[in-house]
């Protein structure tokens, strides 16, 4: 079922007292943008409950699509991480090959780490090892699925990568034991520098903040990118426009793959939304019965609670109608009832 924000806020507002055919114009100052808040943070309680039992209605089937390598020469200076040539498509993370030596990209024409050689130019190789997942979601379910080469196993975080990256040829093994059993394995080829490069096995979400100066390029919840203007165009970033320097620490999610892919790859998962009100036209989308027997007890008992002047006498009442609507929500967010157990063959297969 689904409402739009203002229905939601009218409803709610007239617990306040408020009256007429704009009850939310009639709260004092300040009480509607916190009403506002109140309805976010109930619909962020219903995706995302308080007890970790996510329902599988929040979550959205999403893809990112990995760019093949690049070879190209850029400009270096002597002593500074900046660097010239370096094209658009080319996002924040990237991995850089120049020569032996592996870099990161920092994104806006700069490498993470001073290059020490002679000022001049270089042939670099460019590997999307990286890209950012969509600003909505709040976490990956497993599996992760390579289309070009199947599932690929978690790692924790970077550490892990670089543990991997530390072990000899032969002691390289995925984590789990879902390949042993396929005849042809994947490739994948160890650089005596330290990194691998071939088909990925592994995947990790790096939470990183990212500074300002190198704020990453936005991702749509479909894993599209979109390109940024630069900072004298009003960006906005987390509903906040800026006109000049961006925020000094923003959190940016990003999926990375390893083997560092040396070719375009695909990776299909399925991401825990949180969804965002833009304004009082976004309409509210709940299955079955939620947005009455969970999500609106539950807003109820938070506007009798949050606002001081709340005249009503049934605050206890509403406490209860919210208890029952967050236990009935685990139970409304499990629409596939039964599940199976170990299968086995029938007999004559």
């Amino acid at each position: 079922m689904a409402r739009t924000v203002a229905d939601i806020e009218k409803r709610l507002a007239r617990m306040l007292g408020s009256g007429g055919t704009d009850p939310v114009n009639e709260l004092a100052d300040g009480e509607a943008e916190d009403l506002r808040d109140l309805v976010q943070e109930t619909l962020t309680k219903c995706f995302i409950p308080v007890n970790g039992s996510r329902p599988k209605w929040s979550e959205q089937k999403l893809a990112l699509t990995f760019r093949a390598p690049v070879t190209l020469t850029i400009g270096v200076t002597q002593g500074s991480t900046a660097v010239t040539g370096v094209p658009t498509s080319i996002i924040t993370g990237e991995r850089v090959v120049i020569g032996n030596t592996l870099y990161t990209y920092a994104g806006n024409g700069a490498l993470l780490s001073e290059w020490a050689d002679a000022t001049g130019t270089v042939g670099a190789t460019f590997y999307q090892v990286c890209k950012p997942i969509p600003g909505n979601v709040s976490g990956i379910e497993a599996p992760v699925n390579c289309l070009e080469h199947g599932p690929l196993s978690p790692l924790m975080d970077e550490e892990q990568e670089l543990m991997l990256r530390s072990y000899y040829q032969n002691d390289f093994y995925p984590l789990s034991r879902a390949y042993h059993s396929i005849t042809n394995s994947r490739r994948y080829r160890s650089d005596p520098k330290g990194y691998d490069i071939g088909d990925p096995w592994f995947y990790y979400i790096d939470s990183a903040a990212v500074d300002g100066s190198v704020y990453p390029t936005p991702v749509t919840p479909s894993g599209a990118i979109q390109m940024e203007g630069s900072i004298d165009d009003n960006i906005e970033i987390d509903g906040l426009t800026y006109d000049g320097a961006l925020p000094a620490h923003y959190i940016s999610q990003r999926m990375y793959l390893y083997p560092f892919p040396d070719a375009a790859v695909t990776v299909e998962y399925r991401g825990t939304i949180n969804p965002r009100i833009v304004d009082g036209t976004t309409a509210l989308h709940l299955p079955a019965d939620v947005m009455d027997a969970c999500f609106m007890p539950m807003a109820r008992y938070a506007v009798a609670t949050h606002f001081p002047n709340y005249p009503g006498d049934n605050v206890a009442l509403l406490r209860r109608n919210s208890e029952d609507g967050t236990a009935l929500l685990q139970t409304l967010g499990r629409p596939q009832r039964r599940r199976s157990g170990p299968l086995s063959p029938a007999q004559g297969w």
